[in-house]
């Protein structure tokens, strides 16, 4: 933090090198004043008057006689605390601490290699003119194997006989082109033999998947994500360019989301 507070004089200092006068307003400024702020006073999480503030509208919500808006606060805040300690104790009743989360994405499923493992619910239908071609499938299941902890063996492997074969600027293309095949070819080779290491779910995950299905967006992590094409109807924004998987793998392209299906 320290050295940030020396920093950032430079940092600026640069950017009017580069940037127009418009662009250095207040919330520009403000970037030398945060390191020292952070130094005397802590994490702002600590002190920052977003909560309070929020405390505050609820309560101003609850006032129904302007006349005495101290006695409707402190009569609505009885009730909130009564229901509370009932909803509590109430088991066979929806209640604010039994019921499911809005953005339910049916939490973690009881996989031996995370890519299985990971969950999603993916929900409403994809933007007209959207399709999934065969090179998107081979992008999408690269993706897969690339980001399995599993099976970071085998392309630790695969990359060693990539850069015995191939020159070093073409190690990553060729590997990216190479390894499912090489990968689907090795796992074979494991069932053949019977190999304790081989699994349903390592040959599934080698196979890649055999469809698509669109979405317009998707639940995961308790994270509510839009494609841009369902999104741009909205006032708000809240769309992302890549989410995690869901069998093979959901994946989030511009203006939709996809889930792959594998198979043997």
């Amino acid at each position: 933090m320290f050295q940030l507070r020396h920093d950032i004089v430079q940092v600026l200092c640069k950017f009017e090198m580069i940037f127009p006068p418009a662009f250095f307003t207040s919330m520009m400024h403000v970037m030398v004043h945060l390191p020292e702020e952070a130094l005397l006073a802590g994490p702002v999480n600590y002190r920052w008057m977003y909560p309070i503030e929020r405390l505050l509208g609820e309560l101003k919500k609850s006032v129904r006689n302007r006349a005495k808006p101290e006695g409707s606060i402190v009569e609505a805040w009885v009730q909130y605390e009564s229901l509370t300690f009932c909803g509590m104790y109430l088991k066979d009743v929806e209640t604010a601490f039994n019921h499911p989360q809005r953005n339910n994405d049916r939490g973690m499923r009881k996989e031996k290699l995370s890519v299985f493992a990971q969950s999603a619910r993916p929900f409403g239908d994809p933007g007209r003119g959207e399709s999934f071609s065969r090179n998107d499938m081979e992008v999408a299941h690269w993706f897969v194997l690339n980001n399995c902890d599993e099976i970071m063996a085998y392309l630790d492997e695969h990359e060693e006989m990539m850069k015995r074969e191939h020159p070093s600027h073409l190690v990553a293309q060729k590997q990216r082109e190479l390894f499912p095949q090489w990968f689907l070819e090795s796992v074979n080779k494991l069932k053949s033999s019977n190999s304790p290491t081989y699994s349903d779910e390592l040959y599934n995950l080698a196979f890649g998947p055999i469809r698509a299905e669109l979405f317009s967006g998707c639940y995961i992590n308790g994270v509510k994500f839009l494609g841009a094409a369902r999104d741009d109807k909205l006032c708000t924004q809240n769309s992302d360019n890549l989410s995690r998987f869901l069998d093979v793998g959901i994946m989030g392209l511009e203006s939709c989301y996809f889930e792959l299906h594998g198979g043997s």
